[in-house]
């Protein structure tokens, strides 16, 4: 059967859970079940259901993954010596596990199935919040921070149950696609390039909303990071005014509002950090007391807690986290995990799919410098995706060329000219069809509908 004749594949029953865990991501905070989220019992239900399609879940096992398996067992082993064996603790026990089922898994679909539909629901994930965030939906269960501003009490509203900080950071991911697609760096069609504009607006609202100076940073350096994508000037320069009248549109929103400025102004003026430069001292003293194994994933929140006096505490940075959690051991591994991921997403930053996962995977990084996103799904899927881009991109670039070959095939025998023509010469018409075919076998690949028909699909940075 050749590339033409091959039907596309169906979505699977696993493939719809897995999706459906994806676009669940908004509501993890808000909807739990027998103690457990949302997410956690679809992710059940997908894993039950994948078993049966092993060859598009788990056809792969890169070794990368097995430091991440390191890294969440010498977490795991430090929890089960510090806490007494108990459902609870067995309940935390399944989330990095699952978590890594669901990595592993949404690296085999986006590489035997479709990186682009992955990216596309996730992108509607982050939307979707952005919506609840902008018309107030789910008030009633709203996680607020209150903060003086000109002697009135202010609230930092952030809708789901959700921290306004991860909430930040998470509709950023919506805002990314509007950009490139309005510049023209990422190639859809009017619809989809509709779609993205409105979720890039409502999120950008919703983020204003947070009062977040972290979301923003991340954001802002994510949009910054679209111009190593570019392939050209042209491109760059295109990327370049787009992106700062989006900054500027933003900044104008947070400029007009007080929770916000007063915010910023306060980081300015006082360098208020809310705190987080004693919890980072605090946690880098602490992590020398268990250097090698650290405490646990979960016992090092109470430990750090129990030292400042306030139960249990976050770190509010990533790598002090794995630090302070699994000590050097488990942070040389998580390292080696996480960098491939960083080399791959920057390897293949240009080509058509990375040109889009690489200011995620930007904003990810950022986020989680003055974040504990490790307990994020959507981080750890984004660092899969991240892993996925080479090879999805080949496959791509296979089927293209395939594509193109059967074209090409087709349209030499059709006109080929018969026996009995080309033993007389042929006539005038048929020489031409002949010289036809010839020029095209010698321009398959510059062909102008080669270049500019098909969007950047094979294009690698070397």
């Amino acid at each position: 059967m050749t590339t033409l004749q091959q039907p596309h594949p169906r979505i699977t029953l696993g493939e719809v859970l897995l999706y459906a865990t994806i676009l669940a991501l908004p509501f993890e905070g808000l909807i739990t079940v027998g103690g457990g989220a949302i997410t956690k019992w679809i992710g059940l239900v997908f894993v039950a259901a994948s078993l049966s399609e092993t060859r598009t879940f788990y056809k792969v096992f890169p070794l990368v993954f097995l430091c991440y398996l390191l890294y969440v067992a010498v977490g795991v082993a430090g929890d089960l010596v510090r806490t007494p064996l108990s459902l609870l603790l067995l309940n935390q026990t399944v989330g990095p596990l699952l978590t890594c089922v669901f990595m592993i898994a949404a690296y085999n679909l986006a590489v035997n199935r479709s990186l682009q539909r992955l990216l596309f629901v996730l992108s509607i994930s982050a939307t979707i919040f952005a919506v609840f965030q902008v018309f107030g939906l789910a008030t009633g269960v709203a996680k607020t921070y209150s903060q003086v501003v000109a002697g009135e009490s202010v609230d930092r509203i952030s809708a789901l149950a959700t921290d306004p900080n991860f909430a930040a950071c998470f509709m950023s991911l919506a805002v990314i696609p509007g950009v490139l697609a309005v510049s023209g760096a990422l190639p859809v069609a009017r619809f989809y390039r509709v779609l993205s504009v409105l979720g890039a607006l409502m999120a950008a609202g919703g983020i204003v909303m947070t009062g977040s100076r972290g979301g923003l940073l991340a954001l802002v350096i994510g949009i910054a990071s679209v111009l190593f994508g570019m392939r050209n000037w042209n491109g760059r320069l295109k990327v370049i005014c787009v992106s700062f009248g989006t900054l500027g549109i933003l900044g104008g929103a947070v400029l007009n509002d007080p929770l916000f400025r007063a915010r910023l102004e306060s980081s300015f003026e006082t360098r208020d950090t809310a705190g987080r430069e004693d919890i980072w001292q605090d946690s880098l003293a602490l992590s020398l007391h268990h250097p090698l194994f650290g405490f646990g994933n979960r016992s090092s929140t109470s430990e750090l807690g129990e030292l400042r006096g306030e139960g249990t505490r976050a770190t509010h940075n990533l790598p002090l986290s794995v630090l302070l959690a699994t000590g050097v051991v488990g942070s040389l591994a998580f390292l080696c995990f996480y960098l491939n991921a960083a080399r791959a997403a920057w390897r293949h930053r240009q080509s058509a799919m990375g040109v889009l996962v690489f200011p995620w995977f930007v904003i990810a990084l950022v986020g989680s410098l003055s974040l504990n996103l490790e307990i994020a799904k959507w981080y750890w899927l984004i660092t899969a995706l991240a892993l996925a881009v080479p090879k999805a991109q080949a496959l791509e670039t296979r089927k293209v060329t395939g594509f193109v070959s059967a074209l090409n095939d087709s349209i030499e025998t059709a006109c080929r000219p018969p026996i009995d023509v080309e033993q007389r010469g042929g006539d005038a018409r048929c020489q031409t069809r002949q010289a036809s075919v010839t020029d095209r076998r010698n321009t398959r690949i510059t062909s102008p509908w080669l270049t500019h028909g098909i969007p950047r699909l094979g294009g690698t940075q070397q």
